[in-house]
């Protein structure tokens, strides 16, 4: 037998081990059929909570599926992972270690959720993106494409974190703020309101991006610099150290750098 990088026991052909079944104490009704949406399919209650597993998908025994929380399709549930609440986890999505679904949250594709990731009130998180370390992902947030939200990061309120965007470190995404492309977010940067990172852009540090600003292109911004308003940074303009910049201009001549303590109205 092998376990996987996901905390899933197979064999050498891949097939999850029939041994990992899920066992308990509980008893529940014998009904061997359930309706995920689109008609009944064969599935049963998981033993360790009584929430509802397809019979295409894996939970492990440790795992804890309950309340009204779905495990479908092709979904593994692996460690000593909790989906509760109305929680929906589809497709080939993997959750293991000790991550939570909870709520309302659905996660849905080939998405890799672990560690003790928390995911949770109508967030989404789809397609091919992970969310691991102690990264939360909460209310209405959408994590989609090929994402990485991890270590202590959170994707909050309306926020979208897509593309093959990161938000790692103790860096927050709030409000209707999206990262895409490339882009990252750092340190215990903040970007709220519905500011917009983009392209290969980086904001690092205590940086903040709020407003209708956007950073994209190769531009960064870090130390405790600000960019507000409906400011637009690109080519590969350096913002750090205290700058404040606001207004509704933009900066784009190549190799520009603003440090020190700084205000600028564009």
């Amino acid at each position: 037998m092998i376990t996987d990088k996901n905390g899933c026991t197979h064999d050498d052909t891949g097939r999850y081990s029939a041994q990992n079944k899920p066992h308990g104490p509980l008893v529940f009704d014998d009904q061997t059929s359930h309706d995920f949406g689109e008609g009944e399919v064969p599935a049963h209650r998981h033993l360790n909570g009584g929430g509802w597993v397809a019979d295409t998908a894996f939970v492990a025994a440790e795992a804890i599926i309950m309340d009204n929380a779905q495990v479908l399709n092709q979904a593994r549930v692996c460690g000593t992972s909790v989906i509760s609440g109305d929680a929906m986890v589809d497709s080939g999505a993997v959750i293991s270690g000790f991550a939570k679904v909870v709520q309302r949250a659905f996660v849905s594709g080939s998405v890799d959720v672990h560690g003790h990731a928390l995911i949770g009130g109508k967030a989404q998180v789809l397609d091919r993106a992970v969310v691991s370390g102690h990264a939360r992902v909460l209310d209405m947030a959408i994590v989609s494409g090929e994402a990485r939200i991890s270590d202590a990061a959170s994707v909050l309120n309306n926020a979208i974190a897509t593309g093959s965007a990161s938000v790692t470190g103790n860096a927050t995404l709030l409000d209707s703020a999206t990262v895409s492309g490339s882009a990252s977010v750092q340190g215990s940067a903040i970007i709220q309101h519905s500011a917009s990172i983009a392209d290969a852009a980086s904001i690092d540090g205590n940086a903040i991006v709020s407003d209708e600003a956007n950073v994209g292109e190769m531009a960064s911004v870090g130390g405790y610099a600000r960019v507000g308003g409906m400011v637009d940074v690109g080519s590969n303009v350096a913002i750090t150290d205290n700058v404040c910049i606001v207004g509704s201009g933009r900066l784009a001549k190549a190799n520009t750098v603003i440090g020190g303590d700084v205000l600028l109205d564009l």
